[in-house]
């Protein structure tokens, strides 16, 4: 092998980071999810990268507030971690990240400023199919005030509204324990209904296609 041929070794940056377990009152712990070009939807704890000079636990009460509007000491280093990995921007790093366990009272998910279309997962909803937000948000353009993804037993796994509504907001967090199709229908609002054959694949799902209004009487007769 020629001289040329022989790359020198470069070590990667090392990315140092804080990250956060945020769990509250009800061992609830936070998520966010991530989608990145191609990328398989990843989920990840808050936190994020140190700024220069940045010791972790301050970066880790920053990243806190930044990300949550809350402002917690960090407590304790409860665990370290390194490997390499390719951010976001496409940067080969070496990670150095410390971990922080941060307890905190119950709270709801703030939706203040945000003016676009919301989409409301059930809470044992691992991930949100792409295809599946994209048709709820054509039929929010489409003009429906609700729009629905029913699950087994006639619970909803998504409900999608076109802007922030206190109100739908707290109906749909009910509905994801049931009676959610009569609790729309009732203030006379506009559904949309996911299509079910995207989800006809177990007795659950007959049933809740056995139980929508909108499906034929004969049709559902026989998914009984």
């Amino acid at each position: 092998m020629s001289a040329a041929a022989v790359r020198p070794f470069r070590p990667y940056r090392i990315r140092r980071a804080a990250r956060l377990l945020v769990i509250d009152e009800h061992d609830r712990l936070l998520l966010f999810r991530f989608t990145f070009g191609r990328r398989e939807p990843f989920w990840a704890t808050a936190g994020g990268e140190c700024d220069p000079g940045e010791s972790f636990d301050a970066a880790a009460r920053r990243e806190l507030r930044e990300e949550t509007g809350l402002d917690f000491a960090p407590g304790p280093v409860i665990a370290a971690r390194g490997n390499d990995f390719v951010t976001a921007t496409g940067e080969p790093v070496t990670a150095d990240e410390r971990y922080f366990r941060i307890h905190v009272p119950a709270c709801e998910i703030a939706v203040h400023g945000h003016t676009g279309p919301l989409l409301l997962a059930a809470p044992d909803v691992p991930a949100l199919d792409v295809a599946v937000a994209r048709v709820a948000l054509e039929d929010l353009a489409a003009g429906c005030d609700i729009v629905l993804g029913v699950a087994h037993d006639a619970l909803p796994y998504l409900v999608a509204m076109p802007r922030p509504d206190d109100e739908l907001i707290a109906l749909a967090a009910s509905g994801f324990t049931g009676g959610v199709l009569q609790t729309f229908g009732d203030r006379g609002l506009t559904l949309g209904m996911l299509a079910h054959h995207r989800r006809l694949v177990t007795a659950g799902d007959a049933r809740a296609f056995a139980l929508d209004p909108l499906t034929p009487p004969d049709l559902a007769a026989l998914l009984r």
